[in-house]
């Protein structure tokens, strides 16, 4: 089989981005990223290629599960944590 940039690698997801896998990248940092740092993490899975997920449903997805924070003049993205109470 031969591997180049449209074949993914054993064990690496492929295709759109799912809300939970954005979550898990934010809580690595718990501190906050930055838009540009994430993006880096799902690269190979946003743009205008087959298979890949539009930019603009991504940051949608990101909006939808993260809180913007502005912080030392740059703009931070943390995981959004569910509200105790929120799961019912």
């Amino acid at each position: 089989m031969k591997v180049g940039p449209s074949t993914p690698r054993a064990g690496s997801p492929s295709g759109t981005v799912e809300a939970w896998e954005i979550v898990n990248a934010l809580q690595v940092v718990p501190e906050g990223q930055t838009i540009a740092s994430l993006l880096k993490k799902f690269s190979n899975r946003v743009g205008d290629g087959p298979g890949q997920m539009n930019r603009k449903a991504w940051i949608k997805l990101v909006k939808d599960n993260s809180n913007v924070v502005n912080a030392d003049g740059k703009t931070i993205l943390r995981a959004k944590v569910p509200k105790p109470g929120d799961s019912q």
